[in-house]
């Protein structure tokens, strides 16, 4: 009987891989806090970039609310399939493909002007991308630290905890300047 050959997942890296806890990894640490900065403002400014335009479009509260409930709860659900693609797919690759996502909703929901064009740009396009770049991202840091993991969370998240700080002065300015669909713009080469 042929012996099976055990199939080696894209995430294995290797059985002498050893986490740096440190050096590159610290590089990683910043990259990923770094990334959740420009991924999660569109979110978090949701109200202020997106508000006006929508109610000049005619869109009720319940519409508006809709859009941001369904983009949160599919970034969740992408959580089903993440052991599959991650047996697949390297960490590097599902990140590129969330960042690719991410650019692509914000940059086409400047031009939407349905519920719908919205609720397919904002909620799907754009809450993939960002289930997908929150388990890349978490699973990054994850690999390159071992005994100095907390830390290194905590500093990732220390990055992106920037955001709501800085990111509601800078939209307040660029929307004066650029109103809500240059901002978006703005958003989408950002993120």
């Amino acid at each position: 009987m042929p012996k099976k050959h055990k199939r080696r997942d894209k995430s294995d890296l290797g059985p002498d891989f050893v986490a740096p806890d440190g050096g590159w990894g610290w590089v990683v640490c910043i990259a990923a806090g770094l990334s959740n900065l420009a991924m999660y403002p569109p979110l978090q400014q949701y109200g202020m970039i997106y508000r006006q335009r929508m109610f000049n479009l005619g869109f009720s509260a319940k519409e508006t609310t809709t859009i941001a409930n369904i983009m949160l709860s599919l970034a969740s659900l992408v959580g089903i399939v993440n052991g599959a693609m991650f047996r697949r797919f390297t960490f590097r690759q599902v990140a590129i493909a969330g960042s690719i996502l991410i650019f692509s909703g914000i940059l086409l929901s400047a031009a939407c002007t349905t519920f719908w064009q919205y609720v397919l740009c904002v909620s799907v396009i754009y809450g993939i991308g960002q289930g997908l770049n929150v388990a890349a991202l978490s699973l990054a840091v994850n690999t390159y630290f071992k005994n100095r993991r907390r830390r290194a969370f905590g500093f990732m998240w220390t990055i992106t905890g920037l955001g709501p700080i800085i990111f509601p002065h800078f939209t307040t300015l660029i929307l004066i300047y650029y109103g809500s669909p240059g901002t978006i713009l703005i958003y989408a080469g950002i993120s």
